[in-house]
């Protein structure tokens, strides 16, 4: 079967939770014999509009192509080298590879992927949060409306697609842990007095209320270690000590949530 997931950016060193979860399932799709593509929007130029327009645009497209994005890798994931990468768009629909199935994977992404073809695959809609609630809503809501085969990774998203489209399907595909990368190395008996956290610059990760709880804890018990993970740079006026690892390698996650 030929697969398309069709995301919104490309992020060559920047690791982000949602994109590791739809990576791994490529991987696991292409070791099951699918053909899978990944196509970003990242790139996606507009209609040339004038001769100088295009040859602006042509400029542009050479350079995205050739330069940028050179060589086309994550550096971040281990993505199966038979994953095939889709950077240098255009919005011409025809450039989209015919496909058995596409999937959305954000209220951006879904815009595109409705106004798409047949021929480039049954329609689908991987939902991972509520995209209502960012600072930038691309109509989210409505996309849910679109009549796409949805799944959802939480009931609570299920739960929130239904209370607008009450007939609506929606499989739930929860989260899954890989215990090959992540598992126990140190026993729980054997663990000192830690307190690790996510940290994340978006506003709905509540990293605030983190930052003044971990305070408050650091303050009644001083001697509790505390450690901030994340992929923005050092929090700085915290009030308190703490380590704090940035883009952490998969081992060393392991070795933060082990502690």
């Amino acid at each position: 079967m030929k697969i398309n997931f069709v995301m919104p950016d490309f992020y060559k060193d920047k690791p982000i939770g949602g994109f590791k979860t739809i990576y791994s399932y490529a991987n696991a799709l292409v070791k099951h014999g699918h053909q899978v593509t990944i196509t970003y929007l990242s790139d996606a130029f507009p209609a040339y509009k004038s001769f100088l327009f295009f040859i602006k645009q042509s400029i542009r497209y050479i350079y995205h192509k050739s330069i940028k994005y050179f060589p086309k890798k994550i550096n971040w994931f281990s993505l199966d080298n038979r994953v095939r990468l889709i950077i240098d768009k255009t919005p011409i629909k025809i450039t989209f590879p015919n496909a058995d199935v596409i999937v959305a994977t954000s209220s951006l992404t879904a815009k595109i992927v409705f106004s798409l073809s047949k021929s480039k695959g049954e329609k689908f809609y991987f939902l991972q949060h509520d995209e209502s609630t960012f600072s930038v809503d691309h109509d989210t809501i409505s996309t849910w409306g679109y009549g796409f085969h949805l799944m959802a990774v939480a009931k609570w998203i299920k739960e929130r697609v239904h209370k607008y489209y009450p007939e609506t399907k929606v499989d739930l595909i929860p989260n899954f842990v890989n215990f090959g990368s992540f598992k126990l190395i140190n026993k729980i008996s054997d663990r000192k007095d830690v307190v690790s956290m996510l940290v994340h610059p978006d506003p709905i990760k509540g990293t605030e209320y983190g930052l003044k709880a971990l305070k408050i804890i650091k303050k009644r018990f001083p001697d509790v270690k505390i450690i901030l993970f994340g992929t923005c740079s050092r929090p700085k006026e915290t009030g308190f000590e703490f380590e704090y690892y940035q883009n952490a390698s998969e081992s060393k996650l392991c070795q933060i949530y082990n502690e």
